[in-house]
């Protein structure tokens, strides 16, 4: 039988969920859903109740390695909290992970690990001491058994590929599921809340940290007990084993034919929850497995590397992230990322003459390095001499124009957040392309910047963006969090033009104060 890890036993609250669990790490720090949190917390709010309308979440596009990007969602916070609170009040509900012999290194709901998934991201594992990229392949690997042929796979576009009535099939059983579709069920009310949160589609979970990561789990380990029994009828319950990471996953067994009919009986699953085995990704390999890059191994060596004083030798080091970063550009691998999480630094104004190249390259050659780029300028900002902060500020502003203009919202986000953290003013020309551009998280972070006084020159709101934000229907849209936002700091909402909108639940959290901006 393969090892499952421990579970902790502190067990999920929904505090937990929502101030943890609801905003997508990504975002910069200045978002934030405790007071949301402790506001349902203290009125012992039930978010199962009432009416549920079909809304839009905004949206937020992050980079990913290479050229890939993603699309995170932000629900509106009465529907999440709802979906979230069925999910905890009926987890006893859910598939039984003791029938499948395949593990599974997520825990969506224990709070330790929700806590961990929020600060390392989505699929932490359960080992914080491993870098995130290997703990699942290589905790597989250490169940493997001897078993000397693998099989690795996942799935195809897996969240966007989710269909919301198959939440119902894994919890009750398809057979039963699709018989009582219409009925009080708490899971046909799950599939509801979730449609309700992409206006009323079917394909698709909204990608967000904690809900989507359970939904997917729930699905899964449904599966997983599906695919345990049919390799147990085809191999032998002692012949094979696998380990599952979200949608990655990795099967060892003793014979080499038996990953090409695994790998059938893996798709004929999938098929039944209306999903696919991503072809570009599965591989069928033989013993010996490697479970670290060489580049992680030369850049740890780098790192490691001294001068003659006993500080890092930041030559070697830098001339190693950026060997490998020209080498691996056009994968997935994000070599500058890892070296940067390996600067500590001597708090120094020689080391950051030393680095500051580096650390300002890294926003041009992998954008999801930014906010590691903006922790460290947040960091030396004491050694900037006049220059540097000049020249940081046109570096940003030209990349805070260039993502604005692609809808590049992670970067543009960032850097706004950056300028305020370094007290850097921001142009009226770029405040007029974001606003021209009107895409909510950027406007909302222009909106934020102009709040603390770094934005040059005066507001001019065209008619378009002034109707969006007096429209009580952007309330249901992507402009949520913008519109409700600009609108609850009435002073600030005078000087953009803009009156109040609110009614109902968002009218509740504005007569209660509530924020998901941080006070800092």
């Amino acid at each position: 039988m393969t090892e499952k890890p421990n579970k902790p036993d502190d067990s999920l609250s929904l505090f937990d969920i929502l101030s943890l669990g609801y905003f997508p790490k990504e975002l910069p720090p200045i978002f934030s859903t405790k007071e949301f949190s402790e506001s349902l917390e203290k009125k012992k709010y039930k978010p199962d109740n009432g009416e549920k309308t079909a809304t839009e979440p905004a949206s937020f596009n992050i980079p990913q390695s290479g050229l890939r990007r993603r699309t995170l969602q932000i629900p509106t916070p009465e529907l999440y909290a709802r979906a979230s609170n069925l999910l905890l009040q009926n987890k006893e509900d859910l598939p039984d992970e003791n029938k499948s012999r395949i593990a599974s290194y997520v825990r969506p709901f224990d709070s330790l690990y929700a806590k961990k998934m929020y600060e390392e991201g989505e699929c932490a594992s359960y080992d914080s001491n491993k870098p995130k990229e290997i703990q699942g392949e290589e905790a597989a690997f250490l169940e493997s058994r001897g078993f000397v042929y693998r099989l690795t796979t996942d799935i195809a576009q897996f969240y966007p590929s989710i269909y919301t009535h198959s939440i119902p099939w894994a919890i009750r059983g398809k057979k039963e599921a699709k018989e009582k579709q219409g009925d009080n069920h708490w899971s046909n009310k799950l599939d509801e809340c979730v449609r309700c949160m992409q206006n009323k589609e079917t394909k698709g979970v909204v990608i967000s940290p904690w809900l989507s990561f359970a939904i997917a789990e729930i699905i899964l380990s449904k599966i997983d007990i599906e695919i345990t029994i049919k390799f147990n009828e085809a191999f032998g319950e002692n012949m094979w084993s696998g380990g599952r990471y979200v949608d990655d996953m990795w099967f060892y067994f003793s014979h080499p034919e038996h990953r090409k009919d695994a790998l059938h009986i893996i798709s004929e699953v999938l098929s039944e929850y209306r999903l696919e085995i991503n072809s570009q990704k599965t591989k069928m390999e033989e013993s010996p497995f490697l479970t670290e890059s060489i580049w992680k191994t030369e850049i740890q060596d780098a790192g490691s590397a001294k001068t003659s004083d006993g500080k890092i030798n930041f030559s070697i080091f830098r001339n190693t992230i950026l060997h490998w970063a020209k080498e691996l550009q056009t994968s997935t691998d994000n070599p500058i990322k890892y070296g940067l999480s390996m600067i500590e630094g001597s708090g120094n104004e020689n080391f950051w003459k030393d680095a500051k190249s580096m650390i300002l390259q890294a926003i041009h050659i992998e954008p999801n390095c930014i906010p590691k780029v903006v922790s460290l300028l947040e960091r030396y900002q004491d050694f900037f001499s006049e220059e540097d902060k000049e020249h940081i500020r046109v570096l940003f502003e030209k990349k805070i124009a260039e993502a604005t203009k692609t809808k590049h919202e992670f970067e543009a986000c960032w850097l706004l957040h950056a300028l305020s953290l370094l007290s850097l003013p921001c142009s009226q020309e770029i405040a007029e392309i974001i606003i021209d551009k009107r895409h909510p998280m950027i406007v909302l972070s222009l909106y934020l910047l102009d709040k603390k006084g770094l934005v040059k020159g005066k507001r001019n709101i065209p008619k378009e963006l002034k109707s969006i934000l007096e429209d009580s229907g952007s309330l249901k849209n992507e402009w949520w969090l913008c519109a409700y936002e600009i609108g609850m700091q009435e002073s600030m909402a005078s000087n953009w033009g803009i009156s109040s909108i609110f009614s109902g639940f968002f009218q509740q959290l504005k007569d209660g104060k509530v924020s998901f901006i941080t006070k800092s």
